[in-house]
């Protein structure tokens, strides 16, 4: 009887419908676009949850309260960010304060450079204007940039209190919303299974930003010394200039070689003796690139350049400068979910490294306790 029974073909697979899905990224990024003010805080502040992480772990192994380890991380990052924007203010408004001055003493030194490039200009506009030389004139109104600064020091303070109640609570919270978290699967093997894709993650992520991070203060540390040695004015400002731009990739080497390079030649009368700390500095981001950076991050989270370029360009646009500053984290999160979780998985070829899209998503041991 079972030979004459009917064969049944099999199910096709339901069609996966691709229009909804780009309504989804759509969606999503509008949303990433017009909540920056509300997402940015948050996102910092988990960034920063993950690379003070260890340093709560330690404190607790000297017997400190979670809560107490959290509050002294949190009260002395920002005492010393409070330091450090204080020792730094002064330099940074005296530059400003001098900009002026020496703007025209670069307009100057660099008269030779900008005639010819002054007359092609004009020519250029000659002829796109068909041999007229009547140009328009252009009214330009003066901001008021006492209001400016003000607005945008009080959205800067709000944000920065912020960030700091989420990381103390992050950092205070521990493993919990995590354990919470690993509720919501009903079967025991998925509950282990995004226990340990969770935990790989914040390892992974976190041992990244660890590392660059110290990558970034020691190249400060560097430049403000070379820019010191060769008499630069102010070389702890630039030390702490070229570190934070350090975070933007491609973009913040550049961005500081012409800054420095603008100072180096307002300062100094001899033209290659201005030139001089630009060039320390390009050196010093060529070392840091190509010698020190690969070694220490390693093969695992190594990210090929046109996909972190592509990732400089989406963010930089969404979010602007701190967009440019968060666009390689977020796409090292992006990478190690890849490697990691299955639904990611055709991302992860484009994204390099090791596995290469080969899941290890469903070889996991059981874990041990999430809390130390």
């Amino acid at each position: 009887m079972d030979a004459l029974a009917p064969i049944t073909p099999p199910q096709p697979a339901p069609p996966q419908n691709h229009a909804l899905t780009g309504l989804l990224v759509l969606a999503v990024l509008y949303t990433l676009y017009f909540a920056a003010e509300l997402i940015l805080p948050i996102l910092l502040a988990l960034l920063l949850a993950l690379v003070l992480a260890p340093v709560v772990h330690g404190l607790r192994r000297m017997r400190v309260p979670r809560t107490l380890a959290a509050g002294l991380v949190t009260g002395g990052l920002l005492i010393g960010l409070g330091w450090g924007v204080e020792m730094l203010a002064a330099p940074a408004a005296d530059w400003l304060q001098r900009a002026p001055q020496s703007l025209r003493q670069l307009e100057r030194k660099l008269l030779p450079v900008r005639k010819p490039v002054e007359q092609v200009t004009k020519q250029v506009e000659r002829l796109a204007a068909g041999g007229d030389d009547k140009s328009p004139t252009v009214k330009v109104k003066s901001a008021n940039l006492g209001s400016i600064f003000v607005a945008g020091a009080g959205v800067l303070v709000a944000q920065i209190v912020v960030v700091a109640f989420l990381l103390f609570f992050l950092l205070a919270s521990g493993d919990r919303l995590l354990r919470r978290a690993a509720r919501v699967p009903k079967t025991a093997r998925n509950r282990r299974r995004l226990i340990a894709v969770a935990r790989r993650i914040k390892h992974d992520v976190a041992s990244y930003l660890g590392i660059i991070t110290l990558i970034n203060m020691g190249l400060g540390t560097a430049a403000g010394l070379i820019l010191w040695a060769l008499g630069m004015p102010n070389p702890a400002l630039w030390g702490v200039v070229t570190m934070v731009l350090n975070y933007i990739p491609y973009a913040g080497a550049f961005a500081t070689m012409v800054v420095v390079g603008m100072v180096g030649v307002m300062t100094f009368d001899e033209l290659w003796r201005g030139l001089l700390p630009a060039a320390a500095i390009v050196l010093l981001h060529v070392l840091e690139s190509d010698l020190i950076t690969p070694t220490l991050v390693g093969r695992h989270l190594t990210l090929p350049p046109m996909v972190v370029f592509l990732s400089l360009t989406i963010w930089t646009w969404m979010w602007g400068i701190a967009g440019a500053m968060l666009a390689v984290p977020l796409l090292v999160i992006l990478k190690v979910a890849a490697d990691h979780l299955e639904a990611l998985q055709p991302l992860a070829p484009f994204l390099g490294g090791p596995n290469c899209g080969k899941s290890v998503a469903g070889k996991f041991e059981r874990p041990r306790s999430l809390d130390p």
